[in-house]
């Protein structure tokens, strides 16, 4: 959900004037990849579905121009502890992998009777984690300052989200 919620931070900063109002318009009337058309029988769980489609290939995009693996965005299916809730999560290669270490010293850690277990919670894992967070963010950024259509679809994506928020307001 905090990935979730760091890349949606993201899509809503670069959706913010990057470039002057007229340029951008007419660069959009060119582009338009995707273009959200929500009709009144569009129903919430239809906009869900193209949110996740949207960001799928915004998130494809930036793995495939990546060059650092390090920084790829990977999405599964996580089912919390105690919970049958499934949900969706969006997070970085080094979040994953720093995770899945700290699972595994406090592994070892139980293997060692007599050896302290320490468990970092996962607020301190991306406290840890923050320079390569601030990487992340400054290659995203950088590969929308040359990417057009990664561009819109950062802003469809935004779109879509508002539309969802938004939904039977209008």
């Amino acid at each position: 959900l905090t990935a979730y919620l760091y890349i949606s931070l993201f899509f809503t900063q670069l959706s913010m004037g990057q470039e002057p109002q007229a340029e951008r318009s007419q660069k959009n009337a060119a582009l338009m990849p995707y273009e959200i058309i929500v009709t009144p029988t569009m129903s919430r769980g239809d906009i869900r579905r193209l949110i996740v489609e949207i960001q799928d290939d915004f998130i494809n995009k930036f793995n495939d121009a990546n060059q650092d693996k390090k920084y790829d965005i990977v999405c599964y299916i996580h089912t919390p502890t105690m919970s049958r809730i499934q949900r969706r999560v969006c997070e970085p290669r080094f979040l994953f992998a720093a995770r899945g270490q700290n699972a595994g010293l406090a592994a070892q850690g139980l293997a060692n009777q007599g050896a302290e277990v320490v468990i970092v919670d996962e607020r301190d894992l991306r406290w840890s984690a923050r320079r390569d967070f601030e990487e992340l963010e400054k290659k995203l950024n950088d590969y929308a300052k040359v990417d057009d259509e990664f561009r819109e679809m950062a802003r469809a994506l935004q779109n879509a989200k508002d539309k969802l928020v938004n939904y039977g307001k209008d």
